[in-house]
């Protein structure tokens, strides 16, 4: 039973996928019928997310950013994400830096923590891209330039 399973399985066994390892993991074409689906589910209200909560970092204008979800008793996940938008020019450091974590949906022990900046790009782009393709005009042609994340172009070429 549930309790068997627990223990200390989270201790154990919660895994940790690094920004390169999420790089080979996720394929673009899966992703983005993976992010249409998540946005039927979302306006089914089969899955519960919440408007992000941002809090203020002072002194250096930065920002905390907290993403829960939970999808049908399936998943239940949170990603935390600091954007620090003058990191580049000053610390010559990226602006954001995101961590993805996955909880067990029955006990809530954690089972994996990973990389999210990468993620948080690609994932915007994939929707992004199912957005274009459902809101363009067929005989419209998209040229969009995302220069804060490469990825946008990959993903949108796929659609487009």
């Amino acid at each position: 039973g549930i309790n068997a399973e627990y223990g200390d399985f989270w201790k154990q066994n919660m895994i940790y996928i690094s920004e390169d390892e999420v790089k080979t993991l996720l394929d673009l074409d899966e992703l983005i019928l993976k992010m249409e689906a998540a946005m039927l589910a979302f306006s089914s209200q089969t899955i519960h997310q919440p408007v992000r909560t941002v809090l203020p970092i002072n002194p250096d204008n930065g920002f905390f950013f907290l993403m829960p979800a939970v999808a049908s008793g399936s998943t239940v996940g949170v990603k935390l994400l600091t954007w620090f938008p003058n990191n580049e020019e000053k610390f010559q450091k990226p602006a954001i830096h995101a961590i993805i974590n996955l909880f067990h949906p029955q006990h809530g022990a954690p089972l994996c923590s990973m990389a999210g900046e990468y993620i948080t790009g690609i994932r915007t782009a994939a929707v992004s891209a199912v957005s274009t393709k459902y809101l363009s005009r067929e005989d419209s042609s998209v040229s969009v330039s995302y220069t804060h994340l490469r990825a946008h172009e990959t993903v949108l070429d796929l659609v487009c």
